[in-house]
């Protein structure tokens, strides 16, 4: 029983060495020429900004996100109802903020499944080159009682748009106090 205790560890080991082994393989940089080839890609991205309503961490988002420019950001608003939708554009219009502003309405509460259809329709049509960088807002909740009630929504969108290769990812964190 010793025996096949060390036996299935070693085994265990093996594994685990092998995949940091990939791991670091995958993210080596081989040579400088390679570098400059990963770095020097002209800029050409594309951001995408979820905005629901006009709050504290949607504000702290926005602020983060203009500083790579309105003309590159899109903002998204997916709403059950369109008067609703042009209202914040037009709250958005009067805090002076020029972004390019796309909704979709719907009247079913699937406003996360279809925020992910964006980004993923909005990846598949990319140039080649261009890059697809989605900023979001994140409450972050300290207490105890805070973690149990809030569903971590944005963590969850994050995970499944980063599963996406062509998709970067960005959280602005808003800590509840």
């Amino acid at each position: 029983i010793y025996n096949s205790k060390i036996l299935a560890l070693n085994i265990i080991m093996r594994k685990i060495k092998k995949h940091y082994t990939k791991v670091a393989d995958e993210l080596r940089v081989d040579s400088l020429k390679e570098a400059k080839e990963i770095f020097n890609i002209p800029s050409n991205e594309k951001i995408i900004v979820p905005v629901q309503s006009i709050s504290k961490t949607s504000l702290k988002t926005l602020d983060y996100a203009r500083s790579f420019g309105w003309d590159k950001i899109e903002l998204i608003n997916i709403t059950a109802n369109e008067d609703t939708a042009l209202k914040l554009k037009q709250e958005l219009l009067d805090l002076g903020i020029t972004a390019k502003f796309n909704y979709q309405v719907t009247e079913y509460r699937n406003i996360n499944e279809l925020l992910l259809k964006y980004v993923e329709k909005t990846a598949k049509n990319l140039e080649k080159g261009q890059k697809l960088t989605v900023i979001m807002g994140a409450v972050v909740v300290t207490s105890l009682t805070g973690r149990v009630l809030h569903n971590n929504t944005t963590q969850k969108l994050r995970l499944k748009m980063e599963m996406n290769p062509k998709v970067s990812v960005l959280t602005v964190p808003y800590v509840l106090e």
